[in-house]
């Protein structure tokens, strides 16, 4: 199973999970809390700082990447499932905005992953955007 989690270093495709068995070490059980990340066209410098802020600054490994180029339908209906606690957008999506959802979800917007490249201080406005989402997955 590792070997699979390493093809996928910004989370594993939610259709590959629900194909393996539940007794698989892929699946979360009981009250995990999982972030969804929601953007579109990731550089590879983009996926790296994301991955190193979720996975070094946030210090989560339990967090799904949504990549969506025009319409919103699929975003939204992610949203909306039981297993996200919390929702990172870093573009603008239609019908998607920053806020509690209905169900209670923090969604905070923050600056595209792409555009933060090495500047240190849209890297500070970046970190300090999705430290918000600290208390609803810890």
């Amino acid at each position: 199973m590792n070997s699979i989690r390493r093809q996928y270093p910004f989370g594993i495709p939610r259709s590959l999970i629900e194909s393996v068995s539940t007794e698989s070490s892929l699946t979360t059980k009981g009250a995990a809390k999982k972030l969804l990340l929601i953007g579109d066209d990731l550089s590879p410098n983009g996926r790296e700082l994301l991955k190193a802020a979720m996975e070094k600054g946030l210090k989560i490994n339990n967090y799904e990447i949504l990549l969506t180029s025009q319409s919103a339908d699929g975003a939204l209906a992610r949203i909306k499932e039981g297993d996200i606690s919390a929702v990172i957008i870093f573009s603008d999506i239609p019908g998607i905005e920053a806020g509690r959802e209905s169900s209670g979800k923090l969604i905070v917007r923050t600056l595209h992953p792409n555009e933060v490249g090495s500047n240190q201080q849209l890297k500070k406005e970046f970190w300090t955007q999705i430290q918000k989402v600290i208390p609803e997955i810890v």
